[in-house]
């Protein structure tokens, strides 16, 4: 099998017969024991090149929550659009107009000279009609890697020639005159809200910003309330307990809550070669330390905590 600039690449088959496997090895994410080579400009195409040249979109999807499809597309475009392009499966669970409108974008990115390599189990024939080369394969193995424009071109005619014929038919003519004539004209495309949402730095952050200093208001609530005797000595060390134990634990809420899918989004970009350990760590440290400036900042605020003892004296 050979790939090439300018072209839109497809691997079809049913389910099971190869296509992500084969587009593993090619994109030299495979695990197992390969035997073969794969070339790559000449040269024997390896991991370190792959990552350099050539991004992978796989088909289950590993997006951050707080982001918007925009930015999302942004983001992983900046990050990922490379020389080649790997995709597995991208027109699964969508509808056939976006699926076509996906083509038609890799078709469009493909004539600018970049290799665009996919696999799809069953298109469209609106979706075929944009696809330069097809390697069919079945049971691991590439059964036809060509398309006849021909014969293509004679199944077109028939299919046409059978449209017509029903469209010229008793039941094709008698189906339209059934039909109510409120009902011939087609439905009005209603113009939905185009505004962007603007930055999503603070969405789904209010935790963060609100949760210490909500637990420091508590506190001075509490000590506002503290006495002077014997009694108080107990409710002073239960002050203390919770003033150094509660917040270690704000910290694990927010993880629990954050820490999962970016996790996920670390490990598939990491063996991707996007980034490395240390790129990521600084990252989410420089991005994560206005939010702990500003938490602290709100709870360690002397006119808040004034405001507070004077209103439970």
């Amino acid at each position: 099998m050979t790939t090439q600039q300018e072209l839109v690449q497809v691997l079809k088959g049913i389910k099971g017969s190869g296509k992500t496997s084969l587009l593993d090895v090619i994109a030299c994410r495979s695990t197992g024991k390969v035997t073969g080579s794969i070339l790559y400009n000449a040269t024997k195409c390896t991991r370190a090149i792959v990552q350099n040249h050539a991004t992978c979109v796989m088909q289950a999807d590993r997006l951050l929550p707080n982001l918007t499809v925009r930015e999302t597309l942004t983001f992983t475009a900046r990050l990922k659009l490379h020389y080649m392009i790997f995709l597995d499966e991208p027109t699964s669970g969508i509808d056939s107009y976006t699926a076509r409108y996906l083509i038609s974008n890799l078709r469009n990115l493909a004539r600018r000279g970049k290799i665009v390599l996919l696999t799809i189990h069953q298109p469209s024939s609106d979706i075929f009609t944009l696809l330069d080369k097809v390697g069919i394969m079945s049971k691991g193995e590439m059964v036809i890697e060509r398309r006849d424009i021909e014969k293509e071109r004679g199944s077109l005619e028939r299919v046409a020639s059978l449209v017509q014929a029903f469209k010229s038919s008793p039941t094709h003519l008698q189906t339209i005159k059934d039909i109510p004539a409120g009902l011939k004209e087609g439905p009005t495309c209603i113009e939905g809200d185009a505004r962007d949402p603007g930055s999503s730095y603070f969405r789904d952050y209010v935790a963060r910003l609100l949760l210490l200093p909500l637990f420091f208001s508590s506190i001075l609530i509490f000590l506002g309330n503290l006495k002077h005797n014997q009694h108080s000595i107990q409710d002073r060390v239960g002050l203390l307990y919770q003033s150094s134990t509660v917040p270690p634990f704000m910290g694990i809420i927010n993880s629990v809550a954050l820490s999962p899918c970016f996790r996920d989004q670390y490990y598939r970009e990491k063996r991707d070669g996007l980034y490395g350990t240390v790129t990521f760590l600084l990252a989410y440290s420089i991005h994560v330390l206005p939010f702990h400036l500003i938490s602290s900042a709100k709870s360690l605020d002397p006119g808040s905590g004034k405001a507070e003892l004077k209103a439970y004296a």
